[in-house]
């Protein structure tokens, strides 16, 4: 990490890829860049970069771009300090997961000491749910497919609802934690499909289930709670091979 942490080793042009653990998983169009640096944290990732910075024992990304920044001496200052911590809360669902260590905190409590409003963003990340989400939940709810006696769930969620029911991208944000969030299920995927066909699968899970592994299976990667995956298929043949994983386990 010595070599990266050199201002000289990266150029004007430099492009990269964070929290991002397999090129299918960039957004359109990045696979065409060339990516100089990965910084990453999920345990199942594959190598598409000149240089990484990977940790899958940060419990997030963030915090690794925290150290970074650190160990380049930088000083926090206020617009900075809320993209870290609003990175870091949102990949711990607000410290709740199972991932959050210690020196999470320790790096929330460093930039929180910048933030001068924390109680509002706190209430902006996690505080509120706009009308079109409730009502999105609620279509999850009326169309999930059970398996496994009610331990795993799939949530199928075509474009046409989304725009059917106003869906911004806002309301969609840790969208993929709602379904492992009823009581009972373990296993949980949110299939979301996109403007080009693709479809979006993404997995959470409970200890003694590894999501990563799952979307590995599918080209994606992770971690053991939370993984995802990018898939050529339509929602038919996404939930039915997800299917397949999961009653197979």
């Amino acid at each position: 990490m010595s070599e990266l942490c050199k201002p000289s080793a990266l150029a004007d042009d430099t492009v990269i890829a964070v929290d991002v653990a397999a090129e299918n998983m960039l957004m359109s169009g990045a696979e065409q860049l060339p990516i100089h640096l990965r910084i990453d944290h999920h345990r199942t990732s594959s190598s598409f970069s000149r240089w990484e910075l990977v940790d899958p024992v940060a419990a997030a990304t963030g915090q690794l771009v925290y150290d970074l920044l650190t160990r380049l001496q930088v000083t926090l200052d206020e617009p900075m300090a809320i993209a870290l911590y609003t990175a870091i809360s949102t990949d711990t669902g607000c410290f709740r997961f199972a991932n959050t260590q210690s020196h999470t905190l320790e790096v929330a409590a460093k930039c929180a000491e910048v933030i001068s409003d924390l109680y509002g963003l706190n209430q902006s990340l996690f505080g509120k749910v706009s009308l079109a989400r409730l009502r999105l939940q609620g279509w999850l709810i009326d169309h999930a497919i059970f398996l496994q006696e009610g331990r795993a769930v799939i949530c199928p969620l075509p474009l046409s609802v989304e725009k059917q029911l106003g869906i911004t991208e806002d309301d969609t944000e840790n969208l993929s934690g709602f379904p492992r969030s009823i009581e009972g299920v373990q296993l949980a995927a949110t299939l979301r499909e996109t403007d080009a066909g693709e479809i979006k699968m993404s997995v959470r899970a409970a200890p003694g289930y590894d999501a990563g592994a799952i979307c590995a299976k599918f080209g994606g990667g992770g971690h053991r709670g939370a993984a995802g995956a990018t898939v050529q298929m339509t929602m038919d043949e996404a939930v039915t091979a997800l299917r397949e994983v999961f009653t197979s386990i």
